[in-house]
């Protein structure tokens, strides 16, 4: 199986880097906080469901593109679609108690 349009795969047995997963968990936050269906993405997106669910499960890397339109179905720009992602990383490393030391 290929590739589709908007989507790299990542190569099996790799994870993909924490901020990718940071992103992937974003999406997929934002998407059930508006109540929004894997459909109603599709129709927000012109993207396929099946890319909106393989980049909500980290199973791809997105293209830049992809991440725009995806962004833009939450009403955000790309500055503000990073800017949840920073901060929904930072809640979910305080609720886990983060890592690091002093």
């Amino acid at each position: 199986m290929g590739k589709r349009k908007g989507e790299s795969r990542v190569p099996s047995g790799n994870e993909l880097c924490a901020e990718c997963a940071d992103v992937a968990c974003t999406f997929r936050e934002l998407r059930a906080a508006r109540g929004y269906s894997l459909h109603d993405m599709e129709a927000l997106t012109a993207l396929k469901r099946q890319t909106v669910s393989k980049v909500e499960r980290a199973l791809v890397v997105p293209r830049i593109d992809t991440v725009f339109r995806m962004a833009a179905a939450f009403g955000l720009s790309f500055e503000g679609f990073a800017g949840e992602v920073r901060q929904r990383t930072q809640r979910r490393q305080c609720g886990r108690g983060g890592r690091g030391g002093n």
